[in-house]
């Protein structure tokens, strides 16, 4: 059989941007799909992510362009200063241009023109289709930190918890800093943290940060028990497995962030780790699917579902099983990659 070829602008050149190998990459992987990076003009068919000049890239264009949008940017409704100011940004970083004045208008522009939108949540889904017709909803695969083995039977795992992300979303342990500072301390838990600890907070390129600073201002009583370790999927699966909880706090005042889908949710499911989250709708819609609404957690309620769930290992078990089985029936490979097949391959010639 020929292999079939696909344009794609990613994220990252290497293609190892989760974005990119738990996406594109994997789905071309399996489909006998060759991915061409270098030369979109010639080809018939191209996918492009955020990362991309949507309006370079798609006026006067015959070629079929496709969209994978991973971020609710549509749906966040942001002030004009924002919109500006983040239009000005990406601008400078080539994934936009001071024309459209504000970043929603380069996206609408792009999600008018585009021939199909693949975003990775329902609530995305909203929201883009009053842009497009043609919307199919992809989430990650999570394979790559899938772990067979759960269920903690050293006792002394019971004191480390886990949050694992980009650096710049750690702005979101706001919502919880004072009652788990104070849960860290008299409970003597560690807190491992999985990302990375200097990183530029705007754009990925303007203003230098460090992680561990930013826990000691959140964290002054307990910030000796919070450790940084810096992302890969072997230390990921290392500190998994020293875990008996994860966490991920969102604050949900923030409207970018309330469209994030449950991603995140699953890859820690996958690692075999009960998790406790603050309740976005998309993580509200699967744990109430899956029957673990308890654990939603409000802004008020962290210290007090932390401590009682590391005290529970029954209960860390019993919430693992339902979370695999929710994965077995909702987000398997092979409902990955028939979605990826339902939105590209009418498109892709023979």
């Amino acid at each position: 059989m020929k292999q079939r070829t696909i344009g794609y602008l990613p994220h990252s050149k290497d293609l190892s941007h989760p974005a990119d190998r738990r996406r594109l990459v994997f789905w071309a992987a399996n489909s006998n799909i060759k991915i061409n990076t270098t030369d979109l003009k010639n080809e018939s068919v191209v996918v492009l992510t955020n990362a991309a000049n949507f309006g370079k890239l798609m006026r006067k264009n015959n070629q079929i362009l496709i969209l994978d949008l991973v971020d609710g940017y549509l749906g966040e409704n942001p002030s004009l200063i924002v919109d500006v100011l983040r239009n000005i940004l990406k601008s400078f970083n080539g994934t936009s241009s001071l024309r459209w004045l504000t970043y929603s208008r380069h996206l609408k522009f792009a999600c008018r023109r585009a021939n199909c939108v693949i975003v990775a949540s329902n609530e995305q889904r909203l929201e883009v289709q009053k842009y497009c017709s043609n919307v199919h909803v992809i989430l990650d695969n999570h394979d790559e930190v899938f772990q067979e083995q759960f269920g903690d039977n050293d006792e002394t795992l019971n004191r480390s918890i886990l949050w694992e992300g980009f650096p710049y979303t750690f702005k979101h342990f706001r919502v919880l800093n004072e009652q788990l500072d104070k849960v860290l301390t008299q409970q003597n838990y560690k807190l491992t943290l999985v990302s990375k600890n200097n990183f530029k907070k705007w754009g990925g390129y303007i203003w230098n940060q460090n992680l561990e600073k930013l826990v000691a201002k959140l964290f002054p009583a307990s910030k000796e028990q919070i450790e940084v370790i810096d992302w890969s999927i072997p230390k990921l699966s290392e500190c998994a497995k020293n875990a008996g909880l994860a966490i991920i706090p969102v604050d949900t005042n923030d409207r970018f962030a309330r469209l994030k889908p449950e991603n995140k949710l699953l890859s820690m499911w996958a690692l075999g780790i009960p998790t406790l989250v603050s309740p976005t709708p998309a993580y509200t819609r699967v744990m109430i699917s899956a029957g673990l609404e308890h654990c939603l957690t409000a802004d008020s309620d962290w210290a007090s579902k932390v401590i009682a769930l590391m005290g529970d290992k029954a209960e860390r078990n019993m919430i693992i099983v339902k979370g695999r089985k929710y994965l077995r029936e909702n987000h398997t490979e092979l409902i990955l990659l028939q979605r990826w097949n339902s939105a590209l391959l009418n498109w892709i010639n023979p």
